[in-house]
């Protein structure tokens, strides 16, 4: 008994995190809203939706999405739905000397934690996080 109460003490600080003002920070000090962007967007308007939130919102880089997918549980309201990522796949840069807008970017599918490229153009799901 004494010894799974003291692997209970080591795990849940690991474990914890806190909610204030519709935000969740994770044990790594990241800031995640805790509901989706209302509807679904091109890579440009999911960008733009976060940056309006105010200062130090954005999308998540790819590697902050696969953070955030390994404690959707906890952060809960996710669907299984594909979620952007700020981060380009970087085989279409010469789009960005043009458009930046267009190109492959990053996003992850909730439902299995696979990250995939795809054309900024195709519509999906965001969640912001503040930095």
């Amino acid at each position: 008994m004494h010894r799974l109460f003291f692997i209970l003490m080591m795990i849940i600080p690991f474990a914890t995190y806190a909610q204030k003002n519709n935000v969740i920070e994770l044990p790594s000090g990241l800031k995640v809203a805790t509901d989706d962007e209302y509807g679904i967007f091109k890579w440009a308007e999911a960008k733009k939706k976060c940056e309006n939130k105010g200062e130090g919102w954005s999308l998540p880089t790819k590697e902050e999405l696969v953070e955030i997918y390994q404690y959707k549980d906890t952060i809960k309201g996710f669907t299984d739905s594909w979620y952007w990522s700020l981060s380009t796949d970087g085989s279409s840069d010469y789009y960005f000397d043009v458009n930046p807008d267009y190109g492959n970017a990053w996003n992850l599918i909730f439902s299995n934690g696979i990250l995939v490229s795809n054309s900024k153009t195709y519509t999906i799901k965001a969640r912001c996080v503040k930095h």
